[in-house]
């Protein structure tokens, strides 16, 4: 089994069954997606609060963030079919 690395750092061999069993595939990477960006996706579907963010960082960001969350949107369906 490859090491799983962190900033170049590889993370300690497992000690307990619970630890050997840990994954970390689409699933699991999706539910951090979610958990990290979907608030702000929630914001960027509001109007009012999307022209917050254009203002404070530029149309071309807010549109970078907003494709990004629609490839992620993809992907999370795709997997699900």
């Amino acid at each position: 089994q490859a090491a799983f690395h962190i900033a170049g750092h590889p993370l300690p061999a497992p000690k307990t069954d619970g630890e050997r069993a840990w994954t970390f595939g689409d699933r699991e990477f999706h539910l951090l997606m979610g958990a990290l960006y979907e608030p702000l996706a929630r914001q960027l579907d509001d109007p009012a609060q999307r022209a917050r963010h254009v203002k404070r960082y530029g149309e071309e960001n807010v549109a970078l963030v907003e494709e990004a969350l629609a490839g992620l949107a993809r992907d999370r369906r795709a997997m699900a079919a």
